[in-house]
């Protein structure tokens, strides 16, 4: 952590005797997605360090923590929703460590039967870091509350937003995400100002195709495969026809020189879901 400039946040109810002070990194442009795996919590290195003071009687609290993510121009996702089980906070307060909270340190216990990980939004997640290890580009927001036992009010919360800017990352634009597209020939933007060469490729989902990585797996449903050095393109009229009523994924890739010669890294992975309607079929 010593990379990383460290603020402290305060976050407080001016009625209350129980508040919250968390120290956390200042940016998250240089933490690899391994440090993020929620999913491995005994394996992450030293990210927060959370302070709960009490200025009144012992009081028996709940803590609860979330992670949610928001890449490129998709909905916000949640990636971890974690309860813990009612513990007691003495008059003065405790502190601890994520490290802590992993280990079982701190005498607080997970409520196991209601914290979720979602292990296939983080693997989606790192499939979109791929070779760099980083986070892609989104927006990662932390959310930690201190609830009463019986769940009846917040004592106090904190939250932090993060933006990270990576460079590993294409931002596809338009169409939006799980769009209708009312065109046979949409046109593709998207946002990459580090790189020069990109190939787009479009599939069409299959009766008994369920995931993205189905629909991309193969060449038998690919409908178009283009490479270009733009970052706009129209899909082409002698190509394939897009037909009115079904469902496109699209997968925009971009390459780049490596030492061991030309290497492609996927970007943006099967994140763009196009239900075409056919505006001349509507007349």
């Amino acid at each position: 952590m010593k990379k990383f400039l460290i603020f402290i946040l305060f976050t407080t109810l001016a009625l209350g005797q129980v508040r919250i002070q968390v120290t956390a990194p200042a940016t998250l442009d240089q933490v690899n997605i391994a440090d993020l795996d929620v999913s491995k919590l005994k394996d992450l290195p030293l990210l927060f360090t959370v302070m709960i003071t009490n200025s009144g009687d012992p009081i028996r609290v709940k803590l609860h923590f979330q992670v949610f993510v928001r890449i490129g121009n998709e909905p916000e996702d949640i990636l971890a929703d974690a309860w813990s089980l009612p513990f007691t906070v003495e008059r003065g307060g405790l502190s601890f460590t994520n490290q802590d909270l992993a280990s079982g340190r701190t005498g607080i216990k997970s409520d196991g039967g209601r914290t979720q990980i979602y292990e296939d939004k983080i693997k989606r997640i790192k499939d979109l870091a791929q070779s760099t290890g980083r986070l892609p580009a989104g927006r990662y927001r932390f959310l930690i509350q201190i609830l009463n036992e019986a769940e009846l009010s917040i004592l106090d919360s904190w939250e932090k937003v993060y933006e990270v800017t990576n460079p590993s990352r294409i931002d596809l634009v338009s169409p939006a995400y799980q769009s209708e597209v009312r065109t046979q020939f949409p046109i593709f933007k998207w946002i990459a100002p580090y790189f020069k060469e990109f190939e787009i490729s479009v599939y069409e989902k299959l009766p008994n195709q369920e995931t993205p990585e189905e629909v991309v797996s193969g060449d038998r449903n690919l409908r178009w495969k283009y490479k270009t050095t733009e970052t706009q393109v129209q899909y082409p009229q002698e190509a394939l026809p897009l037909e009115d009523g079904k469902t496109y994924f699209c997968m925009l890739s971009h390459i780049f020189r490596a030492v061991v010669g030309r290497r492609r890294l996927k970007v943006k992975y099967g994140a763009l879901m196009l239900s075409l309607v056919c505006q001349s079929q509507r007349e």
